[in-house]
């Protein structure tokens, strides 16, 4: 009788010890999967923040696209097209006038426009960038406006690096140059006076953030 009872002490206490292990494993399977659930669910969370910053950054790089479009002015002439060969007559070996420019796409809250035509490669001749024509306070309307050939726009002239307060041609002394026709739409007048420099120009621009709007035209020439 005392040999069966401790046989059933002893399977009792065999089979209670299984139901523990048997609790413990499935309460540590419990948490593996409880763990397992929360790491996946923490990184779908991430892969959707990464898909929304993208999305939000291709969204503001867009809008920087337009709003760069937006702010270009489109300059173009009749002449020539951007980056060719200036016409001989446009330069000091012909009749040095200056070429027709058509300037669209200004801003609606355009005050006046600035015409800046220099030659950066000037530099290595001269030391210098060369400045063949400045014009600012140019009162506009509308969204486009033309400079005929041989027609100085009705605006403030500046001085030029000859001393030249008109148009003066392209006479690049070493083989071929380029001549950039820069043109600035701009929400003021300038209120300088005339024969002030590129410099002075430029700087009354900036210093209230005057620019609204740019844009250029490159035309290129060699001496005959």
């Amino acid at each position: 009788m005392k040999h069966n009872l401790e046989l059933i002490v002893i399977i009792t206490a065999l089979i209670l010890f299984t139901i523990s292990v048997t609790i413990t494993g499935c309460s540590k399977v419990n948490e593996a999967e409880y763990t397992i659930n929360k790491t996946n669910n923490s990184i779908n969370k991430m892969n959707n923040s990464s898909n929304n910053n993208n999305n939000n950054e291709n969204r503001n790089n867009e809008e920087d696209i337009m709003n760069s479009k937006n702010n270009e002015l489109i300059v173009t002439s009749t002449a020539f097209q951007h980056n060719t060969q200036m016409p001989k007559k446009y330069t000091c070996q012909g009749e040095d006038i200056n070429p027709p420019l058509t300037i669209e796409n200004l801003p609606n809250d355009v005050e006046s426009v600035v015409i800046i035509m220099d030659d950066p490669d000037a530099v290595k001749p001269a030391g210098k960038i060369w400045d063949h024509w400045i014009v600012f306070d140019i009162k506009v309307k509308g969204n486009a406006f033309v400079i005929k050939e041989e027609q100085e726009p009705s605006g403030i002239h500046g001085k030029g690096t000859s001393g030249n307060l008109n148009y003066k041609g392209p006479c690049p002394p070493d083989g071929e140059h380029r001549y950039f026709f820069k043109v600035y739409a701009v929400n003021t007048f300038l209120d300088l006076p005339e024969g002030s420099t590129k410099t002075q120009v430029e700087e009354a621009m900036k210093k209230n953030n005057s620019i609204i709007a740019e844009g250029e035209i490159i035309g290129l020439y060699k001496k005959e």
